[in-house]
């Protein structure tokens, strides 16, 4: 398998206009044809409609989130003719080399994966951003893991992966799908949990590099999100010591180290309320 024959690119755009030209640019460089890729512009439609050059397919579509804008570039591009076997799904504000994007490709050699990530650092920084996640065993909560491995080595099993950059067997991406009702963040741990639940492989590959530009999860969709996952895959209980440890990280933080805002915890509270709102009536407990 190979980007040029093999590859197609969801890029997932929110009024960036001048990263997400640069995203395009990558995956052509590395081989992906123009007419396999297609970027969903999620950005108001009030907003001048998005103006490529490139010859690739812009689908505009009301924001209704990263996962929803995912599953809708996935449809498009299985509709179009000579669907390739392997999508990558990624964020506007992620930059990947030719030799990151084989390496990945190359992972997919392994029949059991379902998904391939890359070292993600943070853009002009020497900082690791993500090398693949963990789910912790009595909290649940989950983490990145940002420990490198020595050069040359094989793909590793992670529990998830961050989703800034993945790469995917289309087929199981197709009929996985995304949990949309996360909105924005967790919609890959949530996918990449249930992947690993039916047999499939989940890797980060160590020596594939990609650059993105991040600020975080912000503090009410960690509240909303982190009780969700929790309701769904473990127990509502554990969302809840889970979010409460969250709530005082945030107090703390900004008590030792004077970043982030006092302010941050309440927020992380509401978007706790706001879940249990969402989950009233369930089978969770």
């Amino acid at each position: 398998m190979t980007p040029e024959t093999d590859v197609q690119f969801v890029i997932v755009h929110h009024r960036s206009p001048e990263t997400v030209i640069e995203v395009v640019r990558d995956a052509i460089s590395a081989g992906v044809t123009p007419q396999h890729i297609v970027v969903i512009d999620n950005s108001p439609l009030s907003d001048p409609p998005l103006d490529l050059s490139e010859n690739v397919h812009v689908v505009r579509m009301e924001n209704r989130g990263y996962a929803a804008a995912a599953n809708h570039g996935v449809r498009v591009l299985s509709q179009l003719p000579g669907s390739r076997a392997l999508t990558v799904v990624a964020s506007h504000e992620t930059r990947i080399s030719a030799a990151a994007l084989t390496m990945l490709v190359d992972a997919m050699s392994d029949d059991q994966v379902a998904a391939a990530g890359p070292t993600l650092m943070i853009d002009g920084t020497d900082e690791v951003w993500s090398t693949g996640g963990y789910i912790s065993r009595w909290l649940h909560q989950a983490d990145h893991r940002r420990a490198l491995a020595a050069p040359g080595s094989p793909p590793q099993d992670r529990e998830w992966l961050d989703g800034a950059l993945v790469l995917y067997r289309t087929e199981l991406l197709s009929r996985f799908r995304f949990d949309e009702s996360y909105f924005l963040y967790f919609e890959e741990t949530d996918l990449h949990v249930r992947l690993s639940r039916a047999g499939h492989r989940v890797v980060w590959v160590p020596d594939a590099v990609s650059h993105q530009r991040s600020s975080g999860i912000p503090p009410r969709l960690l509240g909303r999100n982190t009780m969700l996952f929790q309701a769904r895959h473990f127990n509502r209980w554990t969302g809840r010591v889970t979010v409460v440890v969250a709530m005082a990280r945030a107090v703390a933080r900004k008590a030792i180290t004077g970043r982030g805002r006092w302010g941050e915890s309440r927020e992380i509270f509401g978007g706790l309320r706001e879940a249990e709102q969402d989950l009233r009536g369930g089978d969770s407990t």
